[in-house]
């Protein structure tokens, strides 16, 4: 039960942790003060002494928390992993919450954080298996800045990844109108109203970062685009 709501019956013990983080990351950011909630991943490093945020909004099995877990081991703070809050002065809010990885992505990630080799292995209802990659010192570093910081850091760029075994690598600059799709088909979180004034504010949100589409097979080549927006 989540606030006197029914969410879950009848699991195996296999079953439990899936349907408790996800109701835990619900209540976090619903209590947050959030202005937009969006399925993806916010992260956080320090380029040239300034603060920059990165968002990877996406659906499911885009390849958005094995591309975090590779950043984290790139030095990437993890803000979230699989929602986007943001607040109405569009800063983002932290949820210091593990990230969820499926088997597909185990044997790459081992390489990055072999701790991951011995975690427990959960099961959703669907069948998908999942470990989870949890906050420590090896992807959520220290963090030494102060809610100053936090509050003038930007959001530079928004990338929202396309993983596909065999996928030939690109990546394409998207519209304001193209981000907004692509964000929202990911999901939406309910509790806040996409209402006229929103969207006005999700629009200028959108306008004031550069986006992209990112196609790739292999997370190396995920790390090249992003190296390649770096020089740009």
């Amino acid at each position: 039960f989540s606030r006197g709501i029914q969410v879950a019956e009848n699991l195996a013990f296999e079953q439990l942790m899936p349907p408790l983080i996800d109701r835990i990351q619900i209540l976090a950011y619903q209590q947050s003060g959030y202005c937009f909630g969006f399925h993806g991943a916010a992260l956080e490093r320090s380029s040239n002494g300034t603060l920059e945020h990165l968002l990877i909004p996406g659906a499911s099995g885009a390849g958005k928390s094995t591309l975090t877990a590779t950043l984290a081991a790139s030095g990437y703070q993890v803000y979230s992993d699989e929602i986007i809050a943001i607040n109405k002065d569009r800063q983002l809010t932290r949820l210091r919450l593990p990230i969820a990885l499926k088997a597909g992505s185990w044997p790459a990630i081992a390489r990055l954080f072999p701790t991951i080799d011995s975690q427990t292995e959960w099961r959703r209802i669907d069948g998908r298996r999942l470990k989870y990659l949890w906050p420590d010192d090896s992807f959520d570093h220290n963090d030494n800045n102060t809610p100053n910081d936090r509050a003038s850091a930007s959001v530079r760029r928004i990338v929202i990844p396309s993983f596909k075994s065999g996928a030939r690598p690109a990546l394409r600059p998207l519209s304001t109108i193209e981000t907004i799709q692509l964000m929202t088909r990911g999901g939406y979180q309910l509790g806040v109203e996409l209402s006229a004034k929103r969207v006005e504010e999700l629009i200028g949100f959108c306008e004031s970062a550069k986006a992209y589409q990112m196609s790739y097979s292999h997370s190396p080549e995920a790390l090249d685009h992003l190296s390649q927006l770096d020089e740009q």
